[in-house]
């Protein structure tokens, strides 16, 4: 049976399992919980678009069209992603059109208009379980599911 001592502070002192040291892990965990809290709702409330984002995009030479932009986020692999407008072919009104933002809202658990917020969070918070990318002539393309994300 392990006894402790009482200081005239009220607390124990000494080894790692006194109270005084679960006391300040607690207070410390608090403190790392509140701090991550404040991370997490500023950068829920971030603009959806990144204009450091946009300048690296045009650098790289990718053909986008700079006002159709609907996010920009950058992903686990540090990439830079982006979602644009787009037309019934390509893009958000593609899926749209497609019926996959109300599927995705549905399974998000979220309104149709929060999807591009909740994609672009999930793209630059989750972690990347599945990553298949496969040449094709000259050109870098996907096999399947691509950068597959797990929200965390």
């Amino acid at each position: 049976m392990r006894t402790i001592r009482a200081s005239s502070s009220g607390y124990a002192r000494g080894t790692s399992g006194s109270l005084q040291c679960a006391l300040e892990q607690n207070e410390y965990a608090a403190r790392v919980a509140e701090n991550e809290a404040k991370f997490k709702a500023e950068a829920d409330n971030a603009p959806l678009i990144d204009p450091l984002h946009i300048a690296e995009i045009e650098a790289g030479g990718a053909k986008f069209t700079r006002e159709g932009v609907v996010f920009t986020a950058r992903d686990a692999t540090g990439q830079v992603i982006w979602l644009e407008k787009g037309t019934k072919i390509a893009g958000f009104d593609h899926l749209k059109a497609r019926g996959h933002i109300a599927q995705l809202a549905k399974h998000l658990g979220v309104s149709e208009g929060d999807v591009p917020k909740t994609l672009r969070n999930v793209i630059r918070d989750g972690r990347i379980v599945s990553n298949k990318t496969v040449k094709r002539g000259n050109r870098m393309g996907s096999s399947g599911n691509t950068n597959t994300m797990a929200n965390m």
